[in-house]
Formats: C-alpha cells, structure tokens, sequence
C-alpha cells in the first residue's frame, strides 16, 4: 500500500523511457548536482527532459570527454546538454578526427568554445561553410573559424556576404582583411553597433574613425562610455598632450589597461634613464606594446655592444630605433657606411639617428655621389663624405634643395676658393623658402654669397607663414627663372617644407 502513495511520473512520451518513480528521478537531480550542475540548470533540463539522465549515462560522458582532452566537460554539458545522448565513439570522436583532418590544430578548443559544433555535419555543413569564406576572398577560412566557431552557423548569404557589403558602403576599403583580423565584426550589427561607433569616434574629435577601425578591428568591440571616453581622460591625466592623435597613430592603446600596462612603461622607461618617456610614447605610441624586458633593455644593451656611448639619447632622439632590428638593420648600416667609405660610423649615427631609418641604396648613395660631382665641379679641397662626417644634416637635406642650391651658387659665381665648408653647411641647414625670398630681394648684382647668407638668416627671423612665403616665391624670382623653376620642380605645391 505504502509502494501504490508514492508519486509516481508517466514519461513514456519522453524519448519512451518507462514510467519512473518520483524518487528515482529525485537521485538522478542529485547526482547531477554532486557532480558540480547547478541546481537551477538541472531543473531547467528537467523541464525539456522530466527523467533528466541516468548517473551511468552521466558518468560515462564525463569520463569519455575527459580522456578525449576537453578540459571542461561540465561546462560543455551545461552549454548542449544532448552532449549526453551522443555517442563517444559514433558521433564525438569522428568529429574530432574530421576537425583535424579539415585541417583545425584545436579541434577540442573549438568544441569546447562552440558545444553545438557536434551537431554540424562536416560535409553538409563545415566542408561547404570552409569553401564558401574561401569563394568570398577570405585567405584562411580555417584561422577565422577556430577564432570564432560561431561562423559556422552564419548563413554566407544572408550573413557573412551582406556584412562584407555593408562594411564596403560604410567606406571601409578592405572588409575582408578586418574581418579576418577580428572575426566577431560577423555578429556587430551595421545599424546599432558599426555606424554608431563610427560616429561616436568622430564626435569624440578622431578625424579618421575608418582607418583606426581598419587598423584595429577589435575597436568596434570597446564601449564608447565605458572604454574609450575614460582612456581619453586617463592618458591625459598621465600628462600625455594629444590621446586622440596617439590613439589614431596606434589604436591597439584602446586596448591597454592604464594601470597595469600604461602607467609601468612610463614608470620602467624612467627608470631605464630615460628623462622624457611621456615625449617618447607620444612621438612613438606602439612602443606601449614593447616589453621592457624582452625588447627595450635588449635594444639598449645592444646599441652599447655596437659601440654607441649614448643608446638612451638616440633612442629619444629617434623612438623608432626600438623597432629596428640589431642583426638586419642597425648592424648591416653600419657596415654599409664603412663600406661608402664613412671612418666613423657610429658617430654620425650618434649625432643624427635618423641615419638609421635612411636607405643606404636608394637614399645615402646616391647623395653622396650627388655631393662628390659637385665636389669635383667646384673643385673643393674636402670629399663627400668628410662633410657629411663632419655635419650629418647633410643627411636628411632633400636632393632638390641641394640641386636648387647648386644653381644659386652659380649664380653668385662661386668660386672654388671661396666655397668653404661653413658656407656649405649654412646654406644646406637654412631654410630653402627663406634664402629664396633673400634672393628675390638682391639689389647688387655683385654682392657676396656671404651677403645673401646674411639676408637669409634677416628673412628667417620674419617668421613669415609657410603660405606667405610660397605667395612671395610664386610672384618673385623674376630675374632668376631657372633657379624658380628647379625649385618648382622639386617643390610644386611644398608650401614651405624644403626645410
């Protein structure tokens, strides 16, 4: 009699298990929940399975997915819970096996991320989905789907192919390339998320949202209000003059936690001796995404090695060096001006580190050359590179200021003996713009270089703006055509930056 009062459930309409009793039911809801099932997703289950799953059926599929590699087989569990009538051996480890053979390196990481990746067909789904991104310009389909798993259940034509679309209306010029870098723009929605951010950036004073984004897809993922508003303010609180400049140099800051990223690499540089981190951040911002150890002290040791007696000073002189390479770069330059016939290498280096970032084919060579015939027109008693070794500006001096100066001596009639290096160098480190107006401004046929020099330096000291002096240039130099056009040519719409 006692057997015939204890509740009794008919769940012969589920999956045609016979009719259990309530007590039975209750172990297996316990069983679950010693194994580490939260309470409140076992009867969840149990609405969708009222005899949930026997502690057999359990057990063996925890202890199958354990030693098939899944770390969390639990959480798998929770995630899909017919994971527990799938066979281990018919369905779970063929999968596996045809991931891999699709070429995925972690088949179990995708599974885990994405449980409901056991109910795809590799042929009827996976294979086609692969050969689909690939069909729609995606270089390594497998790479964006281990990213994000869930791509494989987004439709190509309804999903995949008009985000490609609407990114391209949107003025981005290679969706495909962001999309691959950062997969999860597949499941941003254009209208709520994309073109609101787009926006928002703008409004927040970026003058180029489009190209950060490009640049650094995952910006599409950062909250305005919550990530990139207060990232602004806290780089300014650091003492860093423009954030917005940085951040468009190198979007990748949005990412980068302020106090345990941002604050240590000022604070370490300072204490690698650098007296103005801040200034180098700001001139360089990827070097935030250096290492202090495996990057930055390396790079400074190294420029010792080399024989350079101030690596700190040419690093913040020049940031850039930090990403320049000491076998393939700094090394080869080096030897590369010996070879050109320079006697000291590191010192011109020392003296001006831009030399670094200088081709010594397309760019040094050719000037030194430049520089040796008019050496050898004017007959001067000095080469090259002992001027060059002597003054390192004459670097960086663009090779149509030096022709458009070359003409100007012409001009005054130059002669050897007069042409001395101090005259060379005042000429090449004045600005072009302003020994030009000095020019225009001749009124004796026979005066000296020296004169014009002088006029340049009077000129300088106007401070007139770049767009005024250019006005000058365009209108004047009536009497000297062939120095106006050379300069011209050089400099056809310069205002003011032949330096």
């Amino acid at each position: 009699m006692a057997d015939q009062m204890i509740e009794q459930v008919d769940l012969r309409q589920h999956r045609r298990e016979p009719m259990l009793k309530a007590e039975e039911i209750g172990k297996r809801r316990d069983h679950f929940i010693g194994l580490g099932f939260p309470a409140d997703w076992v009867d969840s289950l149990a609405e969708v399975r009222p005899a949930l799953y026997s502690p057999e059926a359990v057990n063996s599929h925890l202890n199958g997915l354990t030693q098939l590699g899944f770390t969390n087989p639990n959480k798998m569990i929770e995630s899909l819970p017919t994971i527990l009538g799938y066979n281990l051996e018919d369905n779970i480890k063929p999968k596996i096996e045809g991931l891999r053979q699709l070429g995925f390196t972690n088949p179990n990481k995708m599974i885990e991320s994405l449980p409901t990746i056991l109910g795809y067909n590799l042929e009827d789904n996976i294979k086609p989905k692969i050969e689909g991104l690939r069909q729609l310009g995606f270089t390594n389909p497998n790479k964006m789907i281990e990213s994000l798993p869930t791509i494989l259940g987004l439709n190509l034509k309804d999903n995949i192919k008009p985000k490609i679309e609407g990114l391209r209306q949107l003025g981005f010029t290679n969706p495909n390339k962001m999309i691959e870098s950062s997969p999860a723009i597949l499941g941003l929605n254009l209208e709520d998320n994309i073109k609101p951010k787009i926006e928002g950036l703008r409004q927040l004073g970026f003058t180029n949202p489009n190209k950060m984004i490009e640049s650094s897809p995952a910006i599409l993922g950062y909250n305005l209000e919550d990530n990139i508003k207060p990232k602004i303010e806290g780089l300014r609180q650091l003492g860093f003059t423009n954030p917005n400049k940085m951040i468009e140099s190198s979007p990748a800051i949005l990412g980068l936690n302020l106090e345990d990223n941002i604050k240590p690499k000022i604070e370490g540089l300072r204490q690698l001796g650098f007296t103005n981190p801040n200034k180098m951040i700001e001139s360089l911002p990827t070097i935030l995404g250096y290492n202090l150890e495996d990057n930055i002290k390396p790079k400074i040791e190294g420029l010792r090695q080399l024989g350079f007696t101030n690596p700190n000073k040419m690093i913040e002189s020049l940031p850039t060096i930090l990403g320049y390479n000491l076998e393939d770069n700094i090394k080869p330059k080096i030897e590369g001006l010996r070879q050109l016939g320079f006697t000291n290498p590191n010192k011109m280096i020392e003296s001006l580190p831009t030399i670094l970032g200088y081709n010594l084919e397309e760019n040094i060579k050719p000037r030194v050359e430049l520089l040796n015939r008019l050496i050898t027109l004017y007959q001067l008693p000095f080469s090259a590179n002992s001027l060059m070794e002597q003054d390192s500006f004459l670097f960086s001096s663009k090779r149509d200021k030096i022709l458009v100066l070359v003409r100007i001596l012409r001009e005054y009639n130059v002669r050897p003996h007069e042409l001395t290096d101090k005259i060379i160098n005042q000429l090449l480190r004045a600005n072009l713009e302003s020994t030009l107006i000095a020019l225009d401004a001749r009124s004796d046929p026979d005066e000296k270089i020296a004169d014009l020099i002088s006029r340049t330096g009077s000129m300088h000291r106007q401070k007139l703006a770049k767009e005024e002096k250019r006005r000058i240039i365009d209108n004047g130099l009536a009497e000297f055509e062939k120095i106006k056009t050379r300069y011209l040519k050089g400099y056809p719409n310069s205002l003011g930056k032949a330096g």
